[in-house]
């Protein structure tokens, strides 16, 4: 074999490895492409389901606080109405005892 056989050999086989190393790196690019993408996927999904549960959650405690707050109201005006008439009753017994003394 003469020298330029043997370059043409070796440049052939070299590119073989070239062409191989080439489609391999490709390959695990494109995976890890593919990877990065999924977990992208996977993080703008985790990030939705987040907000949606903190606004959900947002949300059932301000029905609960206003819950909360109306049953207060209610006891308060309760109360008060409780008050009111007590002081009618308390007035209406001082007058009757008044007019007997």
């Amino acid at each position: 074999c003469s020298y330029e056989e043997q370059l043409e050999i070796t440049k052939s086989k070299y590119n073989s490895v070239i062409m191989k190393l080439k489609g391999e790196y490709e390959g695990k690019t494109k995976e890890q492409q593919d990877a990065y993408n999924r977990l992208k996927d996977e993080l703008a999904n985790t990030k939705k389901q987040y907000e949606e549960f903190v606004r959900q959650q947002d949300e059932d405690f301000e029905d609960e606080m206003l819950k909360v707050r109306q049953q207060h109201k209610r006891a308060l005006d309760e109360s008060e109405e409780s008050v009111m008439s007590l002081k009618s009753q308390s007035a209406i017994m001082r007058r009757r005892f008044d007019k007997f003394k």
